[in-house]
């Protein structure tokens, strides 16, 4: 039966006629959807609070990573949050020799409502401080922000590891460029101990907890303080855990302390408010750790002594 010329004019891709060699290419987007997405793109690009681009490394000029490029958004999510105290969303990701993110508020139910205070922006603006900052300025201005400078030691971490480089720039700034050797040395800084101030304190308990890796120098230790033993400073809680020397606990171990009365020395650093990211910074480090009297030495003498000595004195 002869070919239907007209059944072949009318074919449609993905039926009967269909040329064999375009059977697995998408369909063409149409040329008005491709100028609304050209249109939105332009549109983060000038009024995203933040606008983050990374390059290098990982990333090629046609793609990035998925699983990078979804932990360095977490990354970012935590640390806008945890600065502005409140969520930031993720508006798009572009290619482009590069891949860049664009964050912003959420946007309000109505479309006329306008937001008073930006906090995407005020909190990319922060953090934009610190990305090319000089060692004093760096130290100053993560002093300032606190406690959410652990999610930014976060974000240096994956840029140092990975290896690109991050632009980060909020609306109508300058962009500045963090780059794997600037985010290892910031990262070695927010890990240098604050300045402390330092103070001893004597704990009576039950040795309970005895942790000591072979080859490492430090393990750690945890002593169940007696009710009659005062609690240290800073340390209310009953049960104190701190590190200790590797040989002060082979020594402990030794001398059949764990699970017996021991009288130790705990040295405390707490941070000197002001002067530390972390206004909770608190180190704590055994010193010495010796036997020491059983839990019922520090109630006084036991009432069946006092008892005994009331008879012996009638008669």
């Amino acid at each position: 039966m002869p070919d239907d010329p007209a059944k072949d004019e009318d074919s449609t891709p993905g039926e009967e006629g269909e040329n064999p060699e375009s059977a697995d290419l998408p369909p063409r987007p149409d040329p008005k959807k491709l100028d609304d997405i050209e249109f939105a793109v332009k549109t983060l690009w000038t009024q995203s609070p933040l606008v983050v681009t990374i390059a290098d490394g990982p990333i090629t000029s046609d793609y990035g990573p998925a699983e990078l490029i979804g932990r360095l958004a977490e990354r970012i999510a935590a640390l806008i949050r945890d600065v502005a105290g409140t969520p930031t969303m993720l508006y798009g990701i572009a290619p482009g020799n590069s891949m860049t993110m664009f964050f912003g508020d959420p946007r309000p139910s109505d479309r006329q409502e306008q937001l008073e205070f930006e906090v995407t922006l005020d909190a990319a603006k922060r953090v934009a401080e610190l990305v090319e900052a000089n060692e004093d300025d760096f130290v100053a201005r993560a002093i300032a922000i606190g406690a959410p400078m652990s999610r930014y030691d976060d974000l240096v971490q994956l840029v140092q590891g990975e290896g690109f480089k991050l632009q980060w720039q909020p609306r109508a700034q300058p962009a500045r460029v963090l780059t794997p050797q600037r985010a290892g040395e910031q990262h070695v800084r927010l890990q240098t101990p604050p300045e402390t101030n330092d103070w001893e304190a004597e704990v009576n308990g039950i040795l309970y907890r005895v942790i000591a890796e072979p080859g490492e120098e430090k393990g750690t230790a945890g002593i169940r303080r007696f009710k009659w033993s005062p609690a240290p400073v800073g340390v209310p809680r009953g049960k104190v855990i701190a590190s200790a020397d590797h040989e002060l606990l082979d020594r402990a171990l030794d001398q059949g302390l764990f699970g017996n009365s021991v009288k130790a020395v705990l040295r405390i650093r707490k941070g000197v408010l002001g002067m530390t990211i972390d206004p909770d910074y608190i180190d704590l480090e055994w010193i010495s750790i010796g036997p020491g009297p059983g839990e019922n030495s520090g109630l006084g003498r036991p009432i069946e002594d006092l008892l005994d000595e009331l008879e012996e004195d009638e008669y």
